[in-house]
């Protein structure tokens, strides 16, 4: 009987160890069941976000008191709302179960110190909150993820491509963008047109102040008279629509700054702003670049944008009438301009 005792006492003794080494083999992978958060802080705690890619580019933003910014870039405006997205989407995001935790595993699946496809480094107002790699894609919708805390590889419900790490990729495209009835005068190259409210001669109307208005746009430098209002209507939507496509590198800007300014605009918008944009030609003809005052960076336009900005503003509407030409009044009646 005593034998069997002893047998048995040996049997558990090697279960105990058995379940021992098991455990600590197994501690990088049940460090943190599946289903945990992806990050250990809050999206809100995050003021500071560094993207960088396996190719070495990085991107920095910063979250600043008028919103997200780019630092490295003369803090221009972020898209604020993109990057919140992401940042709550991670937030939201749960660790999938472990896959594993070999030093090789880590470089096959490029979620190493030295081998991603992205490195995301949070930062607070008082230091550095984390670190993910994000690795390998495991189908259309999952990634594979290690967080620098830890040793072992997990897949969340994300795509790589959704945290780009050029600066193009996260600017306001649309920041300059307004309403072209926001746009009260525009000003360019000796001549300033503004937008006036005329009564519209409307039959069946009782007396003044019923009669319906119309806005138009009226020359008042060099001289004052109307303008066809279609072309003072299309210079206003052509600069309230103005959309750029990225920033323009460093290392450009001196080519497009040597050459003479296309044009320049000054907007006055009826809410009081005013806004001075300068059109660049770049070293080919058909490169264009914006120089938004109170901004750092030239911005890129496509080669339409800049043609049609300065077809616009060289429609002959706005130009002198030459002697013997009738100009319109206030009231749509032409006189002919005096000689001599």
């Amino acid at each position: 009987m005593r034998k069997v005792l002893f047998v048995l006492a040996g049997l558990l003794v090697v279960q105990v160890a058995l379940a021992l080494g098991l455990n600590v083999q197994g501690v990088g992978l049940a460090g943190h069941a599946p289903g945990s958060p992806l990050l250990s802080f809050a999206a809100s705690d995050v003021h500071r976000l560094t993207i960088e890619d396996k190719d070495g580019k990085q991107v920095v933003l910063a979250r600043a008191d008028e919103g997200w910014v780019l630092p490295d870039r003369g803090d221009f405006p972020a898209d604020g709302e993109k990057l919140e997205e992401l940042l709550a989407d991670l937030e939201a995001a749960e660790l999938g179960l472990p896959v594993a935790t070999s030093e090789g595993a880590l470089q096959r699946f490029r979620v190493s110190e030295d081998s991603f496809d992205r490195r995301l480094a949070f930062e607070s107002e008082e230091g550095v909150l984390g670190i993910l790699y994000l690795g390998t894609a495991q189908g259309t919708r999952e990634v594979h993820v290690r967080r620098d805390d830890q040793s072992d590889v997990r897949r969340i419900a994300f795509s790589s491509w959704r945290a780009p790490a050029g600066s193009d990729n996260w600017v306001d495209r649309t920041m300059l963008q307004v309403e072209p009835e926001q746009i009260q005068a525009v000003a360019w190259n000796g001549r300033r047109i503004e937008r006036i409210e005329v009564e519209v001669d409307e039959a069946g109307a009782d007396d003044a102040a019923d009669q319906p208005e119309e806005q138009v746009w009226r020359l008042v430098i060099p001289q004052e008279r109307d303008v066809e209002p279609e072309a003072g209507k299309t210079l206003a939507e052509r600069l309230a629509r103005l959309r750029f496509t990225g920033l323009l590198p460093e290392e450009e800007r001196a080519s497009y700054e040597e050459e003479t300014p296309a044009l320049q605009f000054e907007l006055a918008l009826k809410d009081g702003e005013t806004r001075t944009y300068r059109l660049l030609r770049g070293p080919e003809e058909t490169k264009f670049a914006v120089a938004v005052e109170g901004y750092e960076p030239l911005l890129k336009i496509s080669s339409t944008t800049g043609k049609d900005l300065i077809e616009a503003a060289e429609d002959p509407a706005f130009n002198l009438p030459t002697e013997g030409q009738p100009t319109a009044d206030s009231d749509g009646s032409a006189d002919e301009v005096p000689k001599g």
